[in-house]
């Protein structure tokens, strides 16, 4: 991780700039959802794509390795693992076709309802499986941040006016930067149940 932070930070600089420099209509060719075409467009999107599949990798491997039981009682993680696994992978489909967009549409509902429940199911299962506490450590550290960047990106999108300056990309800079966190949280993860088999 020692690297990509820095990275991250510089690729979070250069399009914060291209923003201030040109405002949103530029900068919507970077961070916008795939549905044209041309050099570099949906940027943002595919990277996040990318490291939501990678985190749902991380937990299919973390289910291959078979962590049978941690914490106080005897749980049995492949449930945990397997969910994880699908819940990620449903969430990068999600990000490259806009699919809770598209439901949204077709049920009449506001189209963060989809993802509200999706991230309902996802906190009773983190809290179903012990990784709500503070004993955790770096996991716990990884979870915690990652949530507060995405509950602040959820605050940018619901609450800041859809013109104001940096909104575009601090947004989508939020949700890279929780999803890049929760990709390091999936690779923790993974690394523990190697360790115990």
């Amino acid at each position: 991780m020692k690297w990509q932070i820095p990275l991250l930070a510089f690729y979070s600089l250069v399009i914060l700039a291209i923003e201030f420099m040109n405002g949103q209509d530029y900068v919507r060719h970077y961070v916008t959802d795939l549905d044209d075409a041309g050099l570099f467009y949906g940027l943002n999107t595919t990277i996040c794509t990318i490291l939501l599949v990678l985190t749902a990798y991380n937990f299919y491997l973390s289910y291959s390795a078979k962590e049978e039981s941690v914490g106080n009682g005897m749980l049995n993680f492949d449930l945990f693992y397997a969910a994880q696994a699908l819940i990620f992978l449903y969430l990068a489909a999600d990000e490259r076709f806009m699919l809770h967009e598209r439901i949204g549409r077709v049920l009449g509902v506001s189209d963060n309802l989809p993802l509200l429940i999706v991230g309902l199911v996802e906190v009773g299962l983190l809290y179903k499986f012990q990784q709500l506490k503070w004993k955790n450590g770096k996991q716990f550290k990884l979870l915690f941040v990652g949530g507060i960047l995405f509950m602040l990106m959820m605050l940018v999108d619901n609450f800041v006016p859809p013109q104001t300056i940096l909104r575009l990309s601090v947004e989508d800079l939020l949700k890279l930067w929780a999803i890049f966190l929760l990709f390091q949280y999936s690779s923790l993860i993974y690394k523990n149940a190697r360790a115990t088999v």
